[in-house]
Parts: C-alpha cells; sequence; structure tokens
C-alpha cells in the first residue's frame, strides 16, 4: 500500500470519521418543511446516534453532489430507524435537509401540533404530488426502494405501490439542474446474511430485509459499532440524456436496479457476502464435476465404493473449511487489542491504500498478498480491516496450526487450513 498519507493509531481505536462536525446546535432549529423531532426523539438522537461509524467521504459525496445538482438520498428497504438516523446526521453536518419521504407515517413522532398539522396535509397530497413539489422547489428527498416481506411473501424486499423513481424521472425532463441520487447504507450489525434461511429469519424477516423488531433489536445490540455508508451518487439526468429511447417506466427500472447494486456492494465491503454454511460448501465442492473425477479415481484405485470415497472427501474438507462467526471475530478482536496495546505503540495505516481496497471490493472478490514475514502480519490485516468497516479475509494457513485450543479459534475467525503435501494421501 501506498504510504504516502498515513495515520497513526492505537490499536485499541477504531478510526474516527473524518468528516467536520458542526456540533448539535441545528437540531434546535428546525427548518420550514422537514421533520421535527419531539423532545423524547431529540433526547434519543443525542444518546444513540452519536456513536455511529461514518464513511470518511460521506459528507464530501453529498456536498459535492448538492454542489453538482439536487441531492435525493435513497436507501433499500423501509425503516423508520434509518431516516430518523439520517435526519440526525444531515443536520448534524449541515447537509440538504430531507424535504420528502415516502411511505412513513412520522408525524406522529413530531411535536403534537405540527404532527396534527403534518397529517391533515398527508391526506390530502398524494407522494407523488408531495415529491414532483419538492423536486421543482430543488429540495432534497429520501427515498426506500423496497419494503421488508409481509407473512406468506417471498422472503426478499418487496416493491412499493407507487413507483417515485419514476416520478423523478418525469421531474428530471422538467428541471433544469441534475438530479443525483445518493445512496444511503445503513449497517446495524456485523453479522453476514446466510444464504440458508433461520427460523429468527422467518420470525423477524430476512438479514437482508428486516422487519421492525428485527431491526428495534440490531439498534439495541449494535448501535455503538454501526456503520454509515455511502455509495457512488448516480446522476439520474445523465442518464436519461444517454438513453433517450427508454420510456418512463423502463427508465425507472434500470436506475432503480442500479442502485440497489451499489448499495448491496457497500453492504458487502463491511459484511462479506452471503454466507453458505460449511455442510453446504462440502456438498457443493463434493458435487463439482472437477472433484468427482478425482473422488471416482480415488474409488477405483484403493478398490472402494464411491459413497466410501465421499466420505474420505467429506473428513478431509471438514478439516480444510473455514468457519467464521462473527461472535468468534469479535472475541478474537478483543484478545488482539489487549496483546498489541502491550506490544505496539501503534498502528501507522495507509488509509489512501486501505480505500484502495474498497474501490476493489466494490468491482469483486479480492485476494490479498502480503509481505509474509511472520505470523502477526495476517492478524495485523485482519485486524486493521475490521476496525475500518471492512470485511476481514479468509486467511490460508498451514494444518501445523490446526490443533486445540488455538486451531477452533482460528477457524472460527477466518482460517482454512491447507496441507503442504499430500503425499500418501
Amino acid at each position: 500500500m501506498n504510504e504516502a498519507r498515513t495515520q497513526s493509531q492505537r490499536p485499541s481505536e477504531a478510526p474516527r470519521p473524518m468528516v467536520e462536525d458542526p456540533g448539535l446546535s441545528t437540531l434546535e432549529q428546525p427548518e420550514p418543511g422537514t421533520f421535527e423531532p419531539n423532545r423524547a426523539l431529540r433526547w434519543l438522537y443525542a444518546r444513540f446516534f452519536r456513536h455511529m461509524g461514518i464513511d470518511e467521504k460521506w459528507s464530501h459525496h453529498v456536498r459535492e453532489s448538492a454542489a453538482n445538482g439536487i441531492v435525493v438520498y435513497v436507501m433499500r428497504s423501509i425503516s423508520v430507524l434509518d431516516f430518523l438516523c439520517l435526519d440526525y446526521l444531515v443536520k448534524r453536518f449541515r447537509l440538504p435537509l430531507v424535504r420528502f419521504v415516502n411511505d412513513l407515517g412520522l408525524w406522529i413522532l413530531e411535536p403534537f401540533g405540527r404532527g396534527g398539522r403534518r397529517l391533515r396535509l398527508r391526506r390530502q397530497v398524494p407522494q407523488e404530488e408531495a415529491l414532483a413539489k419538492v423536486i421543482h422547489e430543488q429540495e432534497s428527498a429520501l427515498l426506500f426502494l423496497r419494503r421488508p416481506p409481509g407473512l406468506g411473501e417471498k422472503r426478499t424486499g418487496q416493491g412499493l405501490d407507487v413507483d417515485l423513481i419514476r416520478t423523478l424521472v418525469e421531474q428530471a425532463r422538467k428541471v433544469d439542474r441534475p438530479i443525483l441520487l445518493v445512496p444511503q447504507t445503513f449497517v446495524w450489525t456485523k453479522r453476514p446474511p446466510n444464504k440458508k434461511p433461520t427460523l429468527m429469519d422467518l420470525v423477524f424477516g430476512p438479514s437482508e430485509w428486516p422487519g421492525r423488531l428485527r431491526v428495534f433489536l440490531r439498534f439495541l445490540l449494535n448501535y455503538r459499532n454501526a456503520q454509515l455508508r455511502s455509495g457512488e451518487p448516480f446522476d439520474l439526468s445523465a442518464f436519461l440524456d444517454e438513453h433517450q429511447d427508454l420510456t418512463d417506466a423502463e427508465a425507472a427500472d434500470r436506475i432503480r436496479y442500479a442502485v440497489l447494486r451499489r448499495m448491496e456492494r457497500e453492504r458487502q465491503i463491511v459484511l462479506g457476502p452471503a454466507k453458505k454454511t460449511a455442510g453446504r460448501i462440502r456438498e457443493e465442492l463434493i458435487r463439482s464435476p472437477r472433484v468427482r473425477v478425482h473422488i471416482e479415481r480415488h474409488a477405483r484405485d484403493h478398490k472402494m465404493s464411491i459413497e466410501k470415497a465421499e466420505r474420505e472427501a467429506d473428513k478431509e474438507l471438514r478439516k480444510l473449511c473455514a468457519m467464521m462467526d462473527p461472535n468468534a471475530v469479535n472475541l478474537f478482536a478483543r484478545v488482539l487489542t489487549w496483546v498489541f496495546t502491550r506490544i505496539y505503540d501503534g498502528f501507522v495505516v495507509d488509509q489512501e491504500g486501505l480505500e484502495r481496497v474498497r474501490e476493489a471490493a466494490r468491482r469483486g472478490p479480492i485476494i490479498l498478498l502480503p509481505s509474509h514475514k511472520s505470523h502477526v502480519d495476517y492478524l495485523v490485516l485482519s485486524y486493521v480491516m475490521a476496525q475500518n468497516a471492512v470485511s476481514p479475509p479468509l486467511i490460508a494457513a498451514g494444518d501445523n496450526l490446526s490443533f486445540f485450543p488455538i486451531g477452533p479459534l482460528l477457524r472460527r475467525s477466518g482460517a482454512f487450513f491447507i496441507r503442504r503435501s499430500f503425499r500418501g494421501r
């Protein structure tokens, strides 16, 4: 990594957001047409949301977008909590305020008199008209693109009744300034989603599209470690200029897909991809054509049944596969913090190099090739990545480290064990 610009930090310290913080004074001065939290919510803002870890480029992306056009914040799934946190942050950092948000009954969370007026207005004005008015006045809005699934529905994000992206497309053809969609991704947990639904997924909603209760529980458990990630702004007006042959509906579908993809990439940088169980990985490997050839050859050479050869292959794979567990990762991180603070004065972290790692992770899986001089190297690398909201890598380790008690801890912290020789096997 390039060391032209570095930042020194103690091992026990997570890096603080490098964004200017003008303080909380703006929260006491409600703007006309914006959400005004009641007294209880203002206490909630100050008590919990100030711990939020913020992407270093977040405020820069938003300010730069505001200088170039009309900012529309975009989020994946309807969440009152996500809106409240974003509302707090844009006021705290004096960014474009949210004048419109879809599908949230926020009037009940405002002071009584103002909330009642908001409810009467909401009954009178359809969402499409309210959004069109905000864009016409060149103010900012927040759009949720999906909603969590209900009982009996497919366990993925569901479409909304009103296509407000299409409303933005219609307005982009009328207003003079570009409309810039700025993806916002709140990560309230460090646990990646599972490929196979769990009982918690069935009861509280899937991890990627959680229901209200699951969102609330995540918030209580993880608010000190929550992250806000900002995706690359999407220039809606430039997209329409490049695709003039598309109808409004076709353009809206493509834009929605592109923005959802950007937000998913930001989630994966922090959490990693959806996790398969170790059993499913072994099963897929044993069934893969390349491995089947060797299993069948092994069965012929040793005069055994295919089933017995498969059992032997499964036994060997159990020794190899990683079983990364967020709880074990957190435990290991605490142990490393205790060790590192006693043997090092601190780490010099190349933030520009780390940002290049993030950029690479947005494009696809990454393979890190460090200059390996000791076992401490990969421990420090994983530790620094986790502290900087980048999913730590799986680590190739020699099978000589697969011994109790360190082996199981390493395996659950991301190590997978490889043989240096297969002689005689």
